[in-house]
């Protein structure tokens, strides 16, 4: 019987892990795994990075995790933890339970990051139809899409694959055939057809990552849930409309000051570094950061200093010259 998928092992933390813990594992492994960072392994690096994604989408959202760790710990229990009731597939109070066989999955068995991700996003989660003993399905589809680090901080279209969700014409949602306990042959008891189609979305300018857009009739029947997911840039950092970016000066540049070309999502700005400038120095390049709800953020361009290696002896001579100039101690 294959196990049930670790969410917190694909983060690499704990299951005691807070949110910020969270969040920081979810950059470090997303930056890591892009697939722009990994050419000689792109397909590899594809999955991986998808199931990182998935693994934060829900460890990062309190219910859902709640959920998911509830799962984790009994995951041979008989009690749904979405209801706190015996499960389709359950026993009685009691007995031996089996293991849960949650609506529409089909697993009997484990569950994989793809198998955990379309439990709580792929499928909604209705009440109970008293007629007929089974649990109805929520017309809305949730949906997750990745969003590139530009197209989230300038907004635009964006072209995703969505879920759709229709009530099935044949049992009209029953599940059952007409006047019998059989499934019905359409959508195997489902109640449901299911289907996936291209959608265009508009993205709005400084979306931040797990924003929901919710797009009317884009679930078929329903509405569709949309999280956005921002990907990782390889050179920026974000915080609220904020953009930090990490800029190499040599040591001559730090000491004597220089013109530093700083990339900014809205282009190349020139800047002035002070004379004497220390490694972790923030240059703030007032309104180059993200612009939403008629408000414009920052970029701050942190300074690193490249210090030199292998110094020739006579380099070592003239450091020597300035720190007995300076009364430094060798």
């Amino acid at each position: 019987m294959p196990p049930l998928a670790d969410l917190y092992d694909v983060l690499g933390v704990k299951p005691g892990a807070g949110a910020d813990e969270l969040k920081q594992a979810y950059r470090r492994l997303a930056k890591r795994w892009h697939p722009d960072a990994n050419p000689n392994d792109r397909a590899g690096s594809e999955e991986r990075f998808k199931h990182i994604n998935q693994a934060y989408e829900i460890l990062s959202d309190p219910p859902k995790r709640a959920e998911y760790d509830a799962l984790r710990s009994n995951p041979y229990g008989g009690e749904d933890p979405r209801r706190g009731r015996t499960s389709r597939s359950g026993g009685p109070a009691g007995g031996p339970q089996p293991q849960f066989q949650w609506q529409g999955q089909g697993m009997e068995g484990g569950a994989s990051v793809d198998d955990l991700f379309e439990m709580f996003f792929g499928r909604g989660w209705g009440g109970l139809d008293s007629s007929m003993g089974r649990e109805q399905v929520s017309s809305d589809v949730n949906a997750m899409a990745q969003v590139p680090f530009d197209l989230a901080v300038q907004g635009g279209p964006l072209l995703v694959s969505v879920p759709q969700r229709k009530l099935c014409p044949r049992c009209q949602g029953r599940g059952m055939e007409q006047g019998s306990r059989r499934a019905c042959s359409e959508c195997q008891g489902a109640g449901v057809l299911e289907s996936q189609r291209k959608l265009k979305v508009q993205v709005p300018a400084g979306a931040e990552d797990g924003a929901r857009l919710r797009v009317r009739g884009g679930g078929g029947d329903g509405d569709l849930l949309l999280t956005l997911r921002v990907q990782p840039h390889l050179r920026f950092t974000r915080q609220g409309l904020d953009i930090s970016s990490h800029e190499r000066i040599n040591l001559a540049q730090a000491l004597l000051g220089c013109e530093l070309e700083v990339e900014t999502v809205h282009g190349r700005v020139r800047t002035r570094v002070p004379s004497g400038s220390q490694p972790g120095t923030r240059l703030r390049l007032a309104g180059r950061g993200v612009a939403a709800g008629g408000r414009k953020g920052d970029h701050y361009a942190e300074i690193d200093v490249e210090m030199p290696r292998d110094l020739s002896a006579r380099e070592k001579e003239i450091i020597k010259l300035l720190a007995v100039e300076r009364g430094w101690k060798v």
